[in-house]
């Protein structure tokens, strides 16, 4: 029979030393509890990488601030649409636009401030991914459909899918 002090796995602990495990234990598993994982850290701040890039390029259009696409477009952009001057005309032709086309439509378009403010827009996330993202922005000039993509550590626009407001409002789609 083995002596009181041990048990089948080995020496018996010694009380102290359960008192001085406990707490360091709870105070380590504590401070596990608390920390965010890496991950929805990481998505958070995607997120937030995002939506100020897509806010870089409403505002380079309503504050006729060109400079702010540096921050939200990549230089191989490609944007597809379609314009239409009211609701009761037909739409256009499809329209294409460059990274330097879009710079330039934007020191022109809200010049006089009268097309309205960035607070007439909003972003919806349809999908984030780590290298990949699309959002739907609407705004004073109709529905964008934007990708974007993480290049060099930045989010950046790279395709954009637009129209002039429709007539009835987009339904959403079913799941």
């Amino acid at each position: 029979m083995p002596p009181r002090s041990a048990t089948p796995f080995g020496p018996r602990p010694c009380f102290s030393m359960i008192k001085f495990l406990a707490p360091a234990a709870l105070l380590l598993s504590a401070a596990f509890a608390f920390q965010e994982p890496k991950a929805v850290t990481q998505a958070a701040k995607d997120r937030s990488a995002i939506a100020e890039a897509v806010e870089n390029y409403v505002d380079a259009f309503y504050l006729a601030d060109p400079g702010k696409l540096d921050k939200a477009i990549s230089k191989d952009l490609h944007k597809i649409g379609f314009w239409r001057p009211s609701l009761d005309e037909p739409f256009g032709d499809v329209l294409t636009m460059t990274f330097d086309e879009a710079k330039e439509l934007a020191g022109q378009w809200n010049k006089d401030g009268q097309r309205g403010d960035t607070l007439s827009s909003t972003i919806e996330f349809l999908d984030v991914a780590d290298k990949t993202a699309a959002v739907k922005l609407t705004a004073i000039w109709g529905i964008d459909y934007i990708h974007l993509a993480k290049l060099d550590g930045d989010w950046r626009m790279v395709q954009v899918l637009w129209q002039s407001p429709p007539v009835e409002a987009p339904k959403k789609a079913s799941k």
